[in-house]
């Protein structure tokens, strides 16, 4: 958001700014029935199930422009540590992982993140990986940079599932 604001005065440009950010509740609000919270603006997305006491963040896009800033002295990179590892990660792929790939994410159009899909999904992207690769990769701090969004105690079980699930996870 603070992204936003850099955007908005240094390209003088009111369509940015922390006050084009939203909170709507489509439908009704319930302690029962399931319902949904959002909150977003440019390149946030939020989107939050409630049913119950439980709650689902999904979908979600989180993004940066400018992606790099200065603030008060200081170097800003939103989603700094997110593109460092992920570029990390492809940066150890062997050629073989990479050229195939690569090749499928030129011809998707597809972004860089790190997702859960099964191996007929078409839209996978890389081959899986095996528990020891990912673990050689470090690929549970990258995905936990994106499962880490939502409340610690929270994060902490998704991250959890995600990492015991790790031979079922596609880079794409």
């Amino acid at each position: 958001m603070e992204g936003d604001e850099v955007l908005k005065i240094e390209g003088n440009k009111p369509i940015f700014g922390k006050d084009l950010y939203y909170i709507s509740i489509p439908g009704k609000a319930s302690e029962k029935d399931p319902w949904m919270l959002q909150f977003g603006g440019h390149h946030l997305a939020l989107n939050i199930t409630i049913a119950g006491e439980r709650g689902v963040l999904t979908p979600t896009l989180t993004g940066a422009q400018p992606a790099l800033y200065t603030s008060n002295g200081k170097t800003v990179r939103p989603l700094g540590q997110e593109g460092d590892k992920t570029l990390a990660l492809l940066n150890a792929l062997d050629e073989t992982s990479k050229e195939t790939g690569i090749s499928e994410l030129q011809a998707s159009r597809s972004c860089a993140r790190a997702r859960t899909g099964r191996q007929d999904d078409p839209a996978r992207g890389f081959e899986g990986f095996t528990n020891e690769q990912w673990a050689t990769l470090d690929a549970v701090d990258l995905i936990s940079e994106w499962a880490g969004i939502i409340h610690e105690s929270a994060a902490a079980a998704r991250v959890a599932e995600l990492k015991a699930d790790l031979n079922e996870t596609w880079f794409a």
